[in-house]
């Protein structure tokens, strides 16, 4: 009784638009849904994230862009990452963009219920998008680390997720191995609660301006 939904994000981020829709059309066919699981990368998670949500919030995504905007917690949700690097499978803000401006659903019902880590299901990643994701994971933790909101909580997160991706791009066993997929697994989550607990700084608020400016 399950609905399968492949949703293509190789070309397009996560826009209210597309929840409005998902939501509305899962309503139609079977009303609210006991859960929903996302398996795949950072979109498909915020998709996962915003969809939960809109079950119990009534009108369109569009009206709960920002900080605790959002009413009602929304239906259970799981996270089963695919690629390691967004930290999406962790953070309290689900990314969209809307016809006015790109910005995230952020508040504490956001964050998945429950979360299932399995390396094995990054190791057909290829190559760059491995290091890419991972290097995003890097960059997290840099921007939190040297925040105004950093705290001890961010600062302990923030050094374990730099060390272990220092272990696998740059020691002398860095590289692709399962050992290294778990590795970044779990420097991606840590990453992930670094940056939920420092906040964002001014760096990731000129991406989310420029890539709706620029359609990126």
């Amino acid at each position: 009784g399950d609905i399968v939904m492949y949703i293509d994000v190789d070309q397009y981020e996560p826009t209210t638009k597309q929840i409005d829709m998902i939501r509305d059309s899962v309503m139609k066919t079977r009303g609210i849904p006991a859960a929903a699981i996302a398996i795949g990368g950072g979109s498909i998670m915020d998709i996962a994230k915003a969809v939960s949500l809109m079950f119990t919030n009534e009108g369109s995504s569009q009206l709960y862009q920002g900080l605790n905007l959002i009413k009602k917690p929304g239906i259970y949700h799981i996270g089963v990452p695919t690629i390691s690097g967004t930290g999406a499978e962790v953070s309290m803000t689900a990314v969209l963009t809307g016809p006015e401006k790109k910005l995230g659903l952020k508040c504490e019902w956001t964050v998945f219920n429950q979360v299932i880590l399995d390396p094995e299901l990054i190791a057909s990643v290829s190559n760059d998008w491995w290091f890419n994701t991972g290097m995003d994971t890097y960059i997290h933790c840099i921007e939190s680390e040297n925040g105004t909101l950093n705290n001890t909580f961010s600062h302990a997160y923030a050094e374990q997720a730099l060390s272990l991706c220092r272990e696998v791009y740059l020691n002398e066993k860095s590289g692709r191995s399962p050992e290294n997929d778990d590795k970044l697994m779990v420097a991606s989550l840590m990453g992930g609660l670094s940056l939920s607990y420092s906040e964002v700084g001014v760096c990731h608020a000129l991406s989310y301006g420029l890539s709706k400016i620029l359609d990126y």
